[in-house]
């Protein structure tokens, strides 16, 4: 099944009705990749309606992550690598 294709008016009109609801940013960028296969699929659909949302691209991969929505290579902050 094809996912539905939206205009930037059909999703800041979502994005809106969500918030309304009590949506995270993160829990509206989970449901705009739910079956999206690819990480780079994936964070061009998060930078995408970050945009929307107002945010940069930046915030909004970080929001992404901080949701584990998409993976980072980094070590999360504290931890030392183990060999």
């Amino acid at each position: 099944m094809a996912r539905p294709q939206y205009s930037n008016a059909e999703r800041k009109l979502l994005i809106e009705l969500a918030r309304m609801n009590g949506m995270s940013d993160a829990q509206i960028f989970r449901r705009a990749i739910t079956g999206v296969l690819g990480a780079d699929k994936r964070k061009r659909i998060i930078i995408e309606w970050g945009e929307l949302m107002g945010l940069q691209a930046s915030e909004a991969l970080r929001i992404a992550q901080q949701g584990g929505l998409i993976l980072t290579r980094r070590l999360p902050k504290g931890e030392e690598s183990v060999r």
